[in-house]
């Protein structure tokens, strides 16, 4: 028996937040995060009460947050994708495994990881992220050069993918020690 759209609703509310960690973990923009949220809570609204349990609706939503992620992202085409599948796989299967990535278990890799970067590497990603500003008023305010910018928004987007991968393979090895 389905679980009903109310049931369906009230978990997407109860787990908005780590959806919301997980969307911006693909699509690093405040904005398109709040666009796929609300595409993900039409979907819940439209079909997630078909669900059988709210274990499957976990899944689903999570799924469909990330295609609908990717989705923005190819879309924008102005943002890279900020972690890789593998780092995405690794997220999903926690949370598919009722692991449910523990309450900001990956803003706390994400922030620990930040915390790793050059001072210079944390103002950029702050500047980009923080203060929502594009690699050309990055540049400015830097005196750099508007590819020097991108490039190493890049760089730092794979060095915090490696290093908040590795920090969840961490956890999960001492979890299941």
């Amino acid at each position: 028996m389905p679980i009903g759209t109310n049931v369906a609703v009230s978990v997407m509310m109860r787990e908005r937040k780590r959806l919301e960690g997980f969307v911006w973990s693909i699509v690093g923009d405040r904005n398109l995060v709040e666009d796929v949220m609300q595409e993900v809570a039409l979907l819940v609204v439209q079909k997630g009460g078909q669900l059988p349990d709210e274990a499957r609706l976990s899944v689903w939503m999570l799924r469909s947050a990330r295609f609908k992620s990717l989705a923005a992202i190819r879309t924008k085409r102005r943002f890279p994708q900020l972690f890789d599948d593998a780092v995405l796989d690794q997220i999903e299967a926690r949370w598919k495994n009722n692991e449910s990535l523990k309450e900001g278990s990956a803003a706390n890799a994400l922030h620990k990881c930040i915390a790793r970067l050059t001072e210079n590497n944390r103002r950029i990603i702050t500047l980009r992220y923080g203060d929502d500003l594009r690699s050309s008023e990055i540049a400015k305010i830097l005196s750099r050069k508007v590819s020097a910018i991108y490039k190493a928004i890049v760089r730092i987007h794979k060095q915090l993918a490696q290093c908040v991968k590795g920090q969840l393979a961490e956890e999960a090895s001492i979890s299941h020690e």
